[in-house]
């Protein structure tokens, strides 16, 4: 009996102290906690809102937490998908208006498209969105279009914790922004102060700044998971098209060579045309003052020598 004694007698100082160094710890994060509190908080506000500020933090944390904690759970993921799509289609053009009524249909729309020509085949760039919940039968409408389909990827970006941590973030800015219209109206009735108004409203404006951005965010996000992105080309199948038969008609043939040498010797004639009335004159022009330069040159040549042979001879 002694032994048993003293054993609960042992427990139940081991629990003591358990429990006490567990008190001792909260309260020295509480103490923490104060002195984050205080050190966060800006020294360029007067005492008075410095003090209601800090009141008004703790209580819109206690706000936000309490809001935060009963927070629905997020059943449907938010995913951003993506589809690349390229099919083979037989007639470019008739697909391309096909899949923009099927888009019209699918509640959906064109965002961007592009026809092109190369070597005198069209194809076709399209940007499709439409309801993601209408993805898998849609794409099953665009692939009975094609001929064949060339590719075909899809790619998903779950988006879920980031809307989630937008979310949290959104109502806890919003509980601080209550407190803080609630802290200006006592600025006012207590300092009626400009710059203790002032210092409290830049707070306000910087808080109502972070909700629209953070709103404008999360809309987004909706938007992009609510419609899914198709990225669709259209290439024609040259493959599959045969050469048209031409049948051989030589009077046709005949008449093409008529015409050709009709051109050839239209060709000759003016050009014979221009050569007596254009360019042998033009010759002329310019092969007269060359041979009168020649024969001057010549002909004082030759009085030069004679006049050097003469005195020779006289000797």
């Amino acid at each position: 009996m002694k032994r048993v004694s003293l054993l609960f007698l042992f427990l139940g100082l081991i629990c003591t102290l358990a429990l006490t160094g567990c008190g001792a710890s909260s309260n020295s994060g509480g103490d923490q906690y104060s002195r984050t509190s205080s050190a966060v908080a800006p020294a360029t506000l007067p005492a008075p809102v410095l003090e209601a500020k800090t009141a008004v933090q703790l209580s819109a944390g206690s706000r936000a937490n309490q809001v935060q904690f009963g927070l629905p759970a997020v059943t449907d993921r938010k995913i951003i998908s993506t589809v690349d799509l390229n099919l083979v289609v037989a007639d470019t053009q008739a697909t391309f208006d096909a899949v923009s009524k099927l888009a019209g249909e699918a509640g959906g729309f064109i965002a961007n498209s592009q026809l092109r020509r190369n070597n005198d085949a069209l194809y076709a760039n399209m940007t499709i969105r439409i309801p993601a919940d209408g993805l898998s039968r849609a794409l099953e409408n665009l692939k009975k279009l094609a001929v064949r389909v060339d590719s075909e990827a899809m790619r998903g970006e779950d988006v879920t914790q980031e809307y989630v941590d937008l979310n949290a973030r959104l109502t806890n800015l919003e509980a601080t922004e209550v407190e803080l219209r609630q802290l200006l109206t006592e600025v006012r009735q207590r300092t009626q102060k400009a710059e203790d108004v002032l210092a409290v409203y830049r707070e306000l404006t910087n808080v109502r700044g972070d909700i629209e951005q953070i709103k404008g965010r999360m809309q987004m996000l909706d938007q992009l998971t609510s419609l899914a992105t198709i990225n669709l080309q259209l290439i024609p199948d040259v493959a599959g098209k045969t050469l048209p038969q031409q049948s051989w008609r030589p009077l046709v043939i005949a008449r093409t060579a008529l015409l050709d040498l009709a051109q050839a010797l239209q060709f000759l004639g003016s050009f014979a045309i221009r050569l007596l009335l254009f360019y042998i004159p033009i010759l002329i022009i310019m092969v007269i003052p060359l041979v009168i330069i020649v024969l001057a040159v010549r002909r004082w040549t030759r009085s030069r020598q004679r006049r050097q042979v003469k005195p020779s001879t006289g000797s």
